[in-house]
């Protein structure tokens, strides 16, 4: 059995995976949304500052980014 990445794609503003024959399957969020309006953004910011896979964007960063489409 080959190994196949399988890709993430976006079909009218939502995300969908492609599996190996081409179809879609419907990927669904794990963000928990309840928990998120109850913070405050100063505990959101923390826990961003303090998140392992990359430190936040500062605002000078944000400000030269470029939207690009592929």
């Amino acid at each position: 059995m080959k190994n196949v990445k399988a890709r993430a794609i976006l079909v009218d503003g939502k995300p969908y995976q492609k599996k190996a024959d081409g179809s879609l399957v419907p990927l669904s969020g794990k963000t928990d949304w309840k928990r998120l309006d109850r913070m405050t953004s100063k505990q959101v910011e923390a826990i961003a500052a303090a998140d392992k896979d990359g430190a936040p964007m500062s605002d000078e960063e944000w400000a030269k980014a470029e939207i690009t489409t592929p």
